[in-house]
């Protein structure tokens, strides 16, 4: 008796504001009143740089009092001894996880070592996170260098962070440029840093505006399979590309 196939499943990569987080969060501390603690609040040009500005303000557990705590672009005199300098994504993650304060942080759409030493991200007002993993830290889409350089959307199996078996089947992108050229890169993504990357495809893209088929090995018997997570990754070598979008098929075997 044949096995029925899983669904297949579709990754979008969108280029515009509030389209693939960077980052999920959530707060699982203690809450010095229903009215606050386990707040995040994001200033895209707030450190002493002009540049991304993020401050927690949690529980600190030894203490039994509430916390608040500065993560910097390149430094922030104001926050002082509670200011930690994170040029990187995955020095964001560590240094948030690391302070015990209540916060987990984990990637979403963001590579590891995409760089936060930069004004590239939406705003947003203290908000207060609950315990479920929520959406944090997009983009500014009209304000990144090179437009849509280094945009990326991720996939795992049963999570996005999941290594399980994915059955990868079709790939298509578009991007809009007046010079110079892009590629899309797909990737092994298990690791904690670019090194532990693993490149599995990068094709040049169209001409400008023109959807281009990247692969199809939808119609084959037997579709490569890869353990996840992949990530798709717009490369932008001169630019600027102003709009772009992919969307991968896949087909999770676990």
């Amino acid at each position: 008796m044949s096995r029925l196939k899983k669904p297949v499943q579709v990754l979008d990569l969108d280029f515009s504001d509030n389209k693939n987080a960077t980052l999920q969060a959530r707060y699982i501390g203690k809450r010095e009143t229903t009215a606050s603690g386990g707040t995040l609040t994001i200033d895209n040009n707030g450190d002493d740089g002009s540049k991304l500005l993020i401050t927690a303000v949690g529980w600190d557990a030894s203490a039994d009092a509430a916390k608040t705590k500065y993560y910097a672009a390149s430094a922030y005199t104001a926050g002082g001894t509670d200011t930690t300098v994170c040029t990187t994504l995955q020095a964001l993650i560590d240094a948030i996880n690391g302070d015990d304060i209540g916060f987990e942080v984990r990637r979403n759409h963001g590579m590891s070592d995409l760089t936060t030493n930069s004004d590239d991200f939406l705003d947003i007002a203290a908000t207060q996170f609950s315990d479920s993993w929520t959406n944090f830290l997009f983009r500014d889409e009209g304000n990144a260098g090179y437009q849509a350089a280094g945009w990326s959307a991720r996939c795992g199996v049963p999570n996005i962070s999941g290594k399980s078996r994915i059955e990868i089947l079709k790939l298509v992108g578009t991007g809009t440029y007046a010079a110079g050229s892009i590629a899309w890169k797909v990737s092994n993504d298990r690791g904690s840093a670019a090194a532990d990357e693993v490149e599995l495809y990068n094709v040049a893209g169209a001409a400008t505006t023109v959807e281009k088929e990247i692969f199809d090995y939808s119609t084959m018997e037997n579709p490569p399979v890869v353990s996840g997570p992949l990530a798709v990754e717009l490369i932008v070598t001169t630019g600027p590309c102003t709009a772009a979008t992919a969307k991968l098929l896949y087909r999770p075997l676990n």
